[in-house]
């Protein structure tokens, strides 16, 4: 007779399901109704020589398990089988974390094998931070901003200070790339003024007491011969950062508003609403630091980014490594400085410039791909 319905037999049910949704075919097919029950029974099931691309093998051995035609030799219950399924996907997540492990350490090899080592240009490089000598003396530190996708913009639904130029919320895709800890110190511009006497063309000058202060009353203008400058002092491919890489490192791939979170700031997060009623030297907010490590990237000092400003930018956005619009009449700012409100220091609030002013409470980063 037909054997009692027990756990097992749910077991051996969600298996089945399993089986179509990995292969989108089904375990037995027949004539009649009577053919599939005696192939159920009598014959089991007959596994596909090759299965579907990137199935993995994981989780193929718990479905056979749960396919078993001896009920004793399945899963115990479908709470086991879901465990099981949940197990091989972890392993999964295991090998590609390996496996990113593995093309990060080979890109930055990459990057520090194509820097002249005589100069000794990196001096220090950890995982997910790298130091950089630009200046003798003169370093720069960056933080890797790993590849995959995060939510850039806001939903008016949640923050209910978003900008119609914030919106519509969607999901972006960056590749790999390192961005400054920190904003551009007044110590790092003044070695690149030092060298290039008849470039600046800016408001800056240099403050005595502020060296590790961000550089301010800069101009897009400036900011981005800078980086040329950087390009030439460290072999590499040193730029503003785009809209999306900066809003990125600012508050990771979750969807918060602020780089620590969704709560408002306060005087322990940032230097923001005239708190301090000047600049603060970077890193002056530990507790205010982004899900990668880069700090100042709310308050302190607006920020220029590579790109110009459009109000309706977001709604024709790309959605893989997007840049902004080709021309327009300003630069884009993020960030909020020292006098900024709570609006202006949530990572998706948007300001543009003409990239040739400079103001008190402007300054930049720097970033670099492989």
């Amino acid at each position: 007779g037909k054997p009692p319905a027990s756990p097992a037999t749910d077991v051996y049910s969600l298996g089945c399901v399993l089986f179509e949704m990995i292969t989108r075919k089904i375990l037995f097919d027949g004539n009649t109704p009577d053919e599939i029950i005696t192939q159920h029974l009598v014959d089991g099931p007959q596994f596909p020589e090759t299965w579907p691309a990137g199935t993995p093998s994981g989780l193929i051995q718990v479905l056979k398990k749960a396919l078993e035609k001896d009920p004793a030799k399945r899963q115990t219950d479908a709470g086991q089988l879901l465990d099981e399924i949940k197990c091989a996907y972890q392993s999964i997540h295991a090998v590609e974390e390996k496996k990113y492990e593995s093309i990060h350490n080979n890109k930055t090899a990459s990057i520090i094998k194509g820097i002249d080592h005589r100069e000794k240009i990196i001096r220090n490089f950890s995982g997910n931070e790298m130091s950089v000598e630009i200046a003798p003396g003169v370093t720069m530190d960056f933080v890797c901003v790993p590849a995959g996708e995060f939510i850039m913009g806001s939903d008016p639904q949640i923050d209910h200070l978003a900008d119609k130029d914030e919106q519509p919320q969607h999901r972006v895709y960056l590749d790999e790339y390192w961005i400054g800890k920190y904003p551009v110190t007044n110590q790092q511009y003044q070695a690149f003024v030092s060298s290039k006497k008849d470039e600046n063309k800016s408001g800056w000058h240099y403050q005595e007491g502020k060296e590790d202060h961000p550089a301010v009353n800069i101009s897009w203008e400036d900011a981005s011969i800078f980086c040329k400058w950087m390009c030439a002092q460290t072999g590499l491919k040193i730029r503003l950062p785009s809209e999306a890489k900066w809003e990125k490192a600012a508050r990771g791939t979750d969807g918060r508003i602020f780089p620590w979170g969704n709560k408002k700031p306060d005087n322990n997060l940032a230097n923001y609403g005239g708190n301090v009623g000047d600049t603060t030297a970077v890193g002056s907010y530990p507790a205010g630091a982004s899900p990668y490590g880069a700090l100042d990237m709310a308050g302190n000092v607006w920020e220029w980014t590579a790109d110009w400003y459009a109000k309706e930018y977001y709604s024709p956005s790309l959605a893989r490594n997007p840049v902004g619009p080709q021309t327009g009449r300003y630069c884009v700012l993020r960030g909020g400085s020292w006098n900024s409100s709570d609006l202006n220091t949530r990572s998706a609030s948007r300001d543009g410039l003409d990239p040739s002013d400079w103001l008190s409470y402007i300054g930049f980063r720097c970033a670099f791909s492989a």
